[in-house]
């Protein structure tokens, strides 16, 4: 499958999350937002969408960590999210799980599955 260049792994010295957004090739008006974390030199992509009411979950660009930068956590309602796995383990909406994205890591870039985003970003949309 294809892959999309989407971060530098330079974006990460100054932030440990960033926010992406992407245009999905079948719905070019409804833009998708992604979160990409940093944990510890691994990298983890997930939909900006929490599944307790479906808003992003951050109200700042970037601002997806708790305080001590050990969980995502949601500013709407305050669910709390594991980086490795997305699955919230607080809040609102225990036991259910943010959509994660297949990417890779290539020499200073991170790149995005096409198939993988193109078929979960209709959960983003709808």
């Amino acid at each position: 499958g294809e892959w999309i260049q989407i971060a530098k792994i330079k974006d990460f010295d100054a932030s440990k999350s960033r926010e992406y957004i992407l245009e999905h090739k079948d719905y070019p008006d409804w833009p998708v937002s992604l979160m990409l974390v940093e944990k510890e030199g691994e990298y983890f992509c997930y939909l900006n969408k929490c599944p307790h009411a479906g808003h992003p979950l951050n109200l700042e660009r970037d601002k997806f960590l708790g305080p001590e930068e050990t969980d995502i956590i949601c500013r709407s309602h305050g669910a709390r999210f594991s980086i490795d796995t997305g699955e919230c383990f607080f809040g609102p909406c225990i036991d259910k799980s943010l959509v994660g994205l297949k990417i890779k890591v290539e020499s200073e870039y991170i790149f995005l599955s096409d198939s993988d985003f193109s078929q979960k970003a209709e959960r983003y949309i709808f």
